[in-house]
C-alpha cells in the first residue's frame, strides 16, 4: 500500500475516495459493502485451513484437471451445487417448513465467495496465457 492506494491483484483502490463513497451510500448500500468485507474474513478463515503458502485453489484445480477443463469450471460446479441448496431452502420456506436462517446466510456467503474464487481463477488463467473465453 502506497500513498493511500491499496493494490490487490489486478485491482487498485484509492482508499480515501473509496471510504468517502461508502460514507455517502444508503444504509442498504453500506450493508452490502459490509457483507463484501465480511467475505474477506471468510476467505482468510477458509484459506487458513490450507496453510499460508499453499495454493488455496488447489482443490478446484485438481477436480478440473481430472475433468480436463479450466480450473474455474470446478468452482462454477460448486456454485451450481450451492444454488441448488439455496433453491431447496427457498422451497422449504415457501412450503412453510422450518429453515435455519444460519443455513440460508451461510449458503449465500458461500455462493458469493465461490463466485469470487471462480473470477480470480479465470483472471489467473488469463494471466498465465489461457484464453479467457473460447
Amino acid at each position: 500500500m502506497t500513498d493511500n492506494t491499496l493494490k490487490l491483484g489486478g485491482f487498485q483502490f484509492h482508499l480515501p475516495a473509496l471510504l468517502a463513497q461508502i460514507a455517502e451510500m444508503t444504509e442498504d448500500g453500506q450493508e452490502t459493502i459490509g457483507f463484501l468485507f465480511s467475505l474477506v474474513e471468510l476467505r482468510a478463515r477458509k484459506g487458513a485451513d490450507y496453510g499460508a503458502r499453499v495454493d488455496t485453489y488447489r482443490n478446484y484445480q485438481i477436480v478440473s484437471d481430472l475433468k480436463g477443463v479450466p480450473g474455474w469450471h470446478a468452482a462454477a460446479d460448486r456454485l451450481v451445487e450451492k444454488a441448488v441448496r439455496l433453491g431447496n431452502l427457498v422451497g422449504k420456506d415457501l412450503r412453510g417448513e422450518p429453515i435455519s436462517c444460519e443455513a440460508i446466510d451461510d449458503t449465500l456467503r458461500d455462493i458469493a465467495l465461490i463466485a469470487a474464487i471462480a473470477y480470480a481463477m479465470r483472471r489467473r488463467n488469463w494471466r498465465e496465457g489461457e484464453a479467457a473465453c473460447r
